[in-house]
């Protein structure tokens, strides 16, 4: 009995040592944009901001779902609020940020606007390092 529970036990540290989620916070590689907040909320869904939109300080808010890999390791999947307000499409666009650090953007109708990786954020503000948006 003792060995059973010390088995599961290690199997469990190892599982929680797998899930390697998304940071709180990363910035797009090139980009101006940012993504902060990033958060899980129970047991599938996921919330954060889209931060410095437009390289002038734009922000939207972000809500939608984990996706999890074969490895058990989470990304988001994350459409936006209020951002075809102010776009010239006039249609929201869907982000996918993946564990392994990159990043694809889809406008409305699921076709791939832009892609690239990003990096964790361990101090804000953030000095952008781009100076466009990823969506434009």
């Amino acid at each position: 009995m003792y060995k059973q529970a010390l088995t599961l036990m290690t199997l469990a540290a190892g599982m929680a040592s797998a899930l390697a989620a998304v940071p709180s916070a990363v910035v797009l590689d090139g980009y101006c944009d940012y993504f902060t907040e990033l958060t899980t909320e129970g047991d599938t869904g996921a919330a954060g901001h889209w931060m410095n939109v437009d390289c002038q300080g734009a922000n939207y808010l972000l809500g939608g779902m984990q996706a999890s890999s074969l490895k058990g390791k989470i990304s988001y999947v994350f459409g936006t609020t209020g951002y075809a307000a102010t776009h010239s499409s006039h249609h929201e666009v869907t982000w996918w940020i993946r564990d392994d650090e990159t990043w694809t953007v889809f406008d409305w109708q699921g076709v791939v606007l832009n892609s690239g990786t990003w990096s964790k954020i361990d101090i804000l503000p953030l000095k952008a390092g781009g100076s466009r948006p990823a969506t434009r």
